[in-house]
């Protein structure tokens, strides 16, 4: 739908418009460090060397629809990543015209109320902005007291009467408004506002209306009778500048630049992930049973289930020489911390023997 470039009022000055377009549950833990609860199972990569993983069920196999699916489930974040980048090399290239969606009028200009005394130059120049834009140009010129009596503003009146008049978002509407007796006045507060379609807006831009704005408002308030100069200004001065692009295009894109990296970066990360768990689920797992012994050494980089005082002692110290564990302790001279439950004493001597 149409909407609002801006305007601008004798006692008000300009103003700027609208300018805008009306979990799941996780699966089992996997982990290469033993957790409580996990079972050991092996696998051998493409080298033969082994490995060794640890999860708390038969590695789930990733079915190859799944895995497709997944895929799939990627393309509309990198269509809207390309879609983003498209945009980007848009807002460095001059707009292209429109392709028409109207029937050019035999006249640009409805003057209601007689303001507009250079019809013919401003018909030639409003032809000129339609040639090279493709938008089409209109201007109408009323008294206030054709809509102030309806309409709590200009901007109102404005959008009706382009919807009223025009089926297209093609167009970019200009209405100009007075008091009915503004010949008879000192001070006339008359009033103005653009109108224009959605699909203007890649050419007249906020940028664009800006100085289009500036150029009909100031020469409007520089004297009586010279709202068709005005327009006729301009219209012709908005040919130099309506089709380049913005002049803050580097300025504007740089945050986009920084959300189109981080959004390709998720997107390449989500898909190798995807990628990654489909082949490390299709190796052929074996599973190797697990005794206290090797509980303790796998689990020994965090906390161990059971633990042994004297380990470092066992590694680089003598080993047993009898049947006796004992020995070995009274041997490199430490005490047998088991001794009680062994039921010996101290000494070494075999008390009530092993439990």
């Amino acid at each position: 739908m149409p909407h609002s470039s801006g305007g601008g009022s004798h006692s008000g000055g300009s103003h700027g418009g609208s300018h805008g377009r009306s979990g799941g549950s996780s699966g089992p833990r996997i982990s290469r460090k033993y957790y409580s609860g996990a079972r050991r199972f092996r696998y051998h990569d493409g080298k033969g060397i082994e490995h060794y993983i640890y999860c708390s069920q038969y590695p789930q196999k990733m079915g190859v629809g799944s895995f497709i699916f997944s895929l799939l489930f990627l393309l509309p974040f990198f269509g809207c990543g390309f879609a983003i980048i498209g945009s980007l090399f848009a807002m460095f290239s001059p707009p292209k015209p429109l392709t028409p969606h109207y029937t050019v009028p035999e006249s640009y200009i409805d003057d209601q109320i007689d303001v507009i005394n250079n019809d013919e130059a401003l018909e030639n120049t409003m032809d000129r902005f339609r040639e090279l834009t493709g938008i089409c140009p209109y201007v109408a010129t009323v008294y206030d007291s054709d809509w102030n009596e309806q309409y709590s503003s200009l901007e109102e009146y404005a959008y009706d009467y382009y919807v009223d008049r025009f089926s297209d978002e093609d167009h970019f509407v200009i209405v100009y408004s007075e008091p009915e007796n503004a010949e008879e006045l000192d001070y006339v507060d008359w009033s103005w506002e653009g109108m224009q379609g959605d699909n203007t807006d890649d050419i007249i831009t906020v940028d664009h209306f800006e100085e289009f704005n500036t150029t009909l408002q100031n020469n409007i308030a520089s004297g009586d009778d010279v709202v068709g100069e005005s327009l006729y200004l301009a219209f012709s001065e908005s040919l130099n500048y309506m089709m380049e692009k913005p002049e803050n295009a580097g300025s504007e894109t740089a945050p986009i630049v920084f959300f189109t990296i981080v959004w390709f970066a998720f997107i390449i990360f989500a898909a190798f992930s995807n990628i990654k768990t489909f082949i490390n689920s299709r190796r052929d797992y074996q599973e190797v049973p697990m005794d206290q012994n090797n509980v303790f050494a796998a689990s020994s980089s965090t906390a161990a289930v059971s633990s042994d005082p004297y380990a470092q002692f066992w590694n680089n110290t003598t080993q047993p020489t009898g049947s006796d564990p004992n020995d070995a302790y009274s041997q490199n001279g430490f005490s047998d911390p088991y001794a009680n439950q062994r039921g010996t004493d101290q000494s070494g001597n075999n008390g009530s023997g092993w439990l």
